[in-house]
């Protein structure tokens, strides 16, 4: 079955060498987090591409490493045992390769995005050039009239 790397790219960017079949449950791990399957992958930006398989490249390199791997991931935070204290931010530190996580953040998903709001100076919809802000009577919403034209209408003040 197909996944986001080879043994070929984890040997390049891990300098490890590593079986299709340890590649293969990395890569669901990787999956898991990312939100998307092997066969999005068609779909996705050569960009994200690149980025699974990075990801995937480290957490099958890590995943090996950690013995107990998958029954070993509890609700604990923190571990301290002979003096040593290990402390987890969070479910992923348990469950993700330090490397694979940053990976994952360099998808265009997971990106954050900010709104782009107005410049509060210009009103949309409005051409700037044809109106004079800093008189009164631009503004639509106002009843305002200038005090020479009831003067001139015969009213008084």
């Amino acid at each position: 079955m197909a996944t986001w790397a080879t043994v070929a790219d984890v040997l390049s960017i891990t300098g490890e060498t590593v079986t299709e079949e340890q590649i293969q449950q990395a890569g669901y791990v990787i999956e898991t987090w990312a939100n998307r399957t092997y066969e999005m992958a068609d779909r996705l930006r050569p960009r994200d591409r690149h980025w699974m398989k990075v990801a995937t490249a480290y957490q099958v390199v890590w995943q090996i490493s950690q013995p107990g791997y998958l029954t070993n991931l509890t609700n604990v935070t923190d571990y301290n045992q002979d003096g040593m204290l290990t402390r987890f931010d969070s479910k992923v530190d348990q469950s993700l390769a330090p490397m694979a996580s940053r990976s994952l953040k360099n998808l265009s998903w997971k990106i954050s995005r900010t709104l782009r709001t107005p410049d509060v100076n210009q009103p949309v919809g409005v051409d700037p050039t044809l109106i004079d802000y800093t008189h009164e009577s631009s503004d639509e919403l106002s009843a305002w009239t200038p005090l020479n034209s009831h003067m001139s209408q015969g009213g008084g003040c």
